[in-house]
């Protein structure tokens, strides 16, 4: 891990409130003795809710309900033009509603939505995530060891795990011809 960044946010606490602005991470991995240090400088706040764990960047809104055992969560706004409905919540309901008829209902339900959110549910420790049909709301996914990690910026589970890049992608993006793609 390159440590500059983390090294100049030590010193400038006034910039912290920037890094993985709007964000959110969720995973199944117990983070909380770094909750007030980088990457998330007590930017982030905590839900655990069924075995995973909901960092959600400040002023981000975050919604959940459960209905018949799984639970639906919403991170950002949505809105359905066809019904007018805005609030979160009711749009939860409404989509586990549609859920218990099927499949196909849940994602009719789904794609009657727009904004700038990722949507899913929890069953057991099943796991289902959509993003708005736009594609507007980023996120990235993936297992390291046994835990799961969503995040909405890649370079927030690196700078948490530590990870190194493959050489195979170093390879990549050091092609000349990369920055012109």
């Amino acid at each position: 891990m390159d440590l500059e960044i983390k090294n100049i946010l030590d010193e400038r606490k006034d910039l912290q409130k920037f890094l993985f602005i709007k964000g959110f991470l969720i995973t199944t991995k117990d983070l909380k003795n770094i909750r007030d240090n980088f990457p998330f400088y007590s930017n982030f706040e905590l839900k655990e809710l069924n075995n995973f764990n909901f960092w959600i960047y400040k002023d981000v809104p975050f919604n959940y309900i459960e209905n018949k055992g799984k639970l639906y969560f919403i991170i950002g706004h949505a809105y359905n033009p066809f019904t007018m409905e805005y609030d979160e919540k009711n749009i939860l309901k409404t989509i586990s509603e549609k859920n218990e008829k099927g499949e196909k209902d849940f994602i009719e339900g789904v794609n009657e939505l727009t904004g700038i959110f990722l949507l899913g549910y929890i069953e057991n420790d099943n796991f289902r995530i959509l993003l708005d049909a736009s594609g507007m709301q980023y996120a990235c996914y993936g297992k390291v060891n046994d835990d799961i990690f969503v995040s909405s910026h890649i370079q927030l589970v690196n700078d948490l795990l530590h990870l190194d890049t493959l050489d195979y992608v170093k390879k990549l993006i050091n092609y000349r011809w990369y920055h012109y793609m």
